[in-house]
């Protein structure tokens, strides 16, 4: 952090460096301010008065696995401050390598059961950040004064037992998101045959694909997916309920496709026992892309409007999924699988709703989310994979640090 500062601070000062310093300050204390009527049990509240929050740097701290040197797992621990940018959004745009800092890369083999490497690591990491919270790094301002920056750690990203930060992508997009999208479209294959009727179950797939292919294409929304058959919905074997299909961003990329195609289907034309089916499955689907798309179009707060605007989104997405859940299991058919994440999506809307009761607006769970840290973990496990076993923790950051010094000296100015 000392270095970055250096260096210009471009990474803390929202991107802009620090002839923007005093402004962003601003931008600083006035977060905290507002974080504080929704998080107030934070002890940054009791150690520091008010006037200290324009030089307290709100961080939060991620830690996943990549797959490292001959598709081994290697351990990634990065953090990132909160606030990058002077527009109030979330961190979830641009260079990862421009907003996230990585602290250190373990292969599988150094933490094992037995190993204690890990666990030094990572006591390392929290006395060096108690250290820089305690003590702070002092910063001469354009102006020549001398200002102390302390970093302060406000959550883990994912889930952990102290200070819980649920992801919503991994919640839905890696969760049970894949089961909605492919319980609805195998019922529009299968049991609607809105693609047509002629042909077997893999012909119908196809004439679905080809159809979700040319949206793709027409609005210019990229996809991992190559075909719809049952092997890609895993509902080979014993494992019928449909589920999966493509990549965590796919997840919203098909979300949207379904919705055009759900628009079109005539009710009128079904069978009895699927008219009511359709119909909850397009209050769900309708539910499910208004809940994002609110999301998505604000910034780390959603103020009351945009906040009761998910809420009313969200529990209509878990109502429409258990009931068509129990809908299809009165008809013995495997669809819309109930999973503990189903659970788990329904604590992001119940947090909102909380907060945004008590004092009218609430933080984005956005804030959150996880794409980008997926993005910068696959970053430093592919540079890890040219690296010997016995000096990949070294030399990984090692080449991490230049490729640092390459975007930074592209992105701003740096010589």
């Amino acid at each position: 952090m000392r270095a970055s500062f250096d260096l210009g601070g471009h990474i803390f000062v929202g991107g802009k460096g620090m002839d923007h310093l005093n402004q962003f300050c601003d931008i600083l204390h006035d977060w905290w301010i507002k974080y504080r009527r929704l998080d107030p049990n934070l002890p940054v509240y009791e150690d520091f008065d008010e006037s200290d929050c324009r030089f307290l740097i709100p961080i939060a701290i991620h830690g996943d696995e990549g797959r490292g040197r001959y598709k081994r797992p290697i351990m990634i621990f990065s953090f990132q401050p909160i606030l990058t940018n002077f527009e109030g959004q979330a961190n979830l745009k641009g260079a990862t390598y421009l907003n996230r800092l990585l602290f250190t890369a373990i292969p599988s083999s150094m933490y094992a059961k037995s190993d204690k490497t890990i666990d030094t690591l990572v006591e390392a990491m929290i006395s060096d950040f108690n250290s820089l919270y305690q003590h702070g790094f002092r910063v001469m301002t354009p102006d020549g004064h001398a200002v102390v920056f302390r970093p302060v750690y406000v959550g883990l990203k994912g889930s952990a037992p102290e200070r819980l930060r649920t992801d919503p992508m991994h919640t839905y997009a890696i969760g049970y998101g894949k089961d909605e999208n492919a319980s609805v479209l195998v019922i529009l294959v299968k049991e609607c045959e809105h693609f047509g009727h002629r042909g077997n179950l893999q012909s119908k797939f196809d004439r679905a694909f080809e159809s979700f292919a040319t949206w793709c294409k027409t609005t210019r929304k990229h996809t991992s997916i190559t075909g719809f058959s049952k092997k890609e919905f895993k509902m080979s074997g014993t494992n019928l309920y449909p589920r999966g299909g493509g990549k965590g961003h796919d997840t919203g990329v098909l979300g949207a496709w379904l919705e055009t195609e759900l628009a079109t289907v005539r009710t009128d034309l079904l069978e009895p026992k699927l008219v009511e089916i359709v119909q909850v499955m397009k209050y769900m689907n309708k539910a499910s892309c208004k809940f994002w798309r609110t999301l998505y179009a604000n910034g780390i707060f959603l103020e009351r409007e945009a906040a009761e605007c998910a809420v009313a989104a969200g529990w209509q997405m878990i109502e429409a999924y258990a009931s068509l859940a129990n809908m299809t299991a009165q008809l013995s058919w495997c669809y819309f699988k109930m999973r503990p994440k189903c659970h788990m999506h329904g604590h992001i809307v119940l947090s909102i709703a909380h907060q945004v009761q008590l004092e009218g607006y609430a933080v984005n769970p956005t804030v959150w989310m996880t794409w980008q840290d997926e993005d910068f973990i696959g970053k430093i496990a592919r540079a890890s994979r040219r690296q010997h076993a016995r000096t990949c923790p070294i030399r990984t950051i090692q080449m991490s640090l230049i490729t640092y010094r390459r975007h930074w000296k592209s992105s701003f100015g740096i010589s």
